[in-house]
């Protein structure tokens, strides 16, 4: 699947089913430009009704397609002084098995989601958060993910990391680490738990 050359995204917010859009990403190569992104978002409302209530004055929200477990819809965040810069874009949420989780996919470029769609679902606090996971959690939430693959493989092509800072004599809290790799799902945890 590619992009649109005119339109420039990725045709795959019209899928009323879970198991229809995982079958129509299997041949997804992204451009340079684009990236498959997720978020995990936790909330004990039902999101869909979430997102149809709570649009700030800073967000433009239309559903494109909806269903009980899968709706996909178009965005647009302004922000700045007078709202004068602007991303826009679609993104995909659906039910998971596990209560009061949702996943959140977009085929788009990284200013979209994180300007947009992080943004946007960072406003929904407390409603719904995007949850913290210790790396033994997210390790088995992906080695499960990974096992329903019947046989593909996930790559790892960026880590980002945070951490507290224990000197008292520092200013900032935590830092943080982003490392740009090209590591398979057991090796970039190995390496996380052995480091």
């Amino acid at each position: 699947m590619s992009p649109n050359p005119r339109a420039k995204e990725y045709d795959i917010y019209h899928f009323r089913s879970t198991d229809a859009l995982l079958r129509s990403l299997e041949p997804v190569q992204t451009s340079e430009n684009y990236y498959i992104n997720t978020l995990v978002f936790c909330t004990t409302h039902n999101l869909f009704e979430v997102l149809s209530t709570r649009t700030p004055s800073t967000v433009s929200l239309q559903e494109i397609v909806g269903d009980t477990q899968l709706s996909s819809y178009s965005l647009q965040y302004r922000w700045g002084r007078e709202k004068k810069h602007s991303v826009s874009g679609k993104f995909i949420a659906f039910e998971t098995t596990q209560q009061n989780i949702y996943l959140i996919l977009s085929i788009s470029k990284r200013l979209f989601w994180q300007m947009g769609v992080l943004r946007y679902f960072d406003s929904l606090y407390p409603v719904g958060i995007r949850p913290f996971l210790k790396q033994k959690e997210l390790y088995d939430i992906m080695k499960s993910f990974t096992e329903s693959l019947n046989g593909r493989q996930l790559r790892v092509r960026k880590i980002v990391s945070k951490g507290r800072i224990t000197s008292k004599s520092a200013v900032r809290k935590f830092d943080s680490d982003i490392t740009w790799t090209d590591l398979s799902l057991d090796e970039t945890f190995t390496k996380a738990f052995y480091e």
